[in-house]
């Protein structure tokens, strides 16, 4: 039943619910803004992870039982899955799609550094350090002493 076609009551409750589920997902995005940040995540990575969208999926999930539509349609938020191949550290919000092997989940900030050569299974592991290595800021390394 759609929010026009029921009455005053109906149609504020759910207008009220679709506010929930909506501030959820702001929520989830302003502590993704803070906690993800590249300095955070560089000085964190010794630390277990401990924020990987629950409020988002919280809100994915109260959208789904109260059928509020607000992750629904071509202009819905990307939904927060398992954490990123690349950093290990964000939930993945984007697939790739490798030719001869698994799909790479990646979150926003990797996959705006993997590079556009096609993924493979012998340059995965390479690429997807690369990209995690950009998206926390730090320098990539080649082999040879550090110094």
């Amino acid at each position: 039943m759609r929010a026009a076609d029921a009455g005053p009551y109906v149609a504020a409750v759910i207008t009220v619910r679709r506010s929930v589920v909506r501030l959820l997902n702001a929520a989830c995005t302003w502590v993704d803004l803070v906690a993800y940040r590249p300095a955070v995540v560089r000085a964190t990575r010794r630390l277990p992870r401990w924020w990987n969208c629950p409020l988002g999926k919280a809100s994915e999930r109260l959208d789904h039982r109260w059928r509020t539509g607000f992750w629904d349609g071509a202009d819905a938020p990307a939904y927060p899955g398992a954490p990123c191949e690349a950093c290990g550290r964000r939930a993945s919000i984007v697939v790739l799609d490798m030719p001869g092997g698994p799909p790479v989940e990646l979150c926003g900030r990797c996959v705006r550094c993997v590079p556009d050569q096609p993924i493979t299974l012998a340059n995965r592991r390479a690429l997807l350090a690369e990209a995690a290595a950009q998206s926390t800021g730090r320098a990539v390394r080649g082999p040879g002493p550090r110094r």
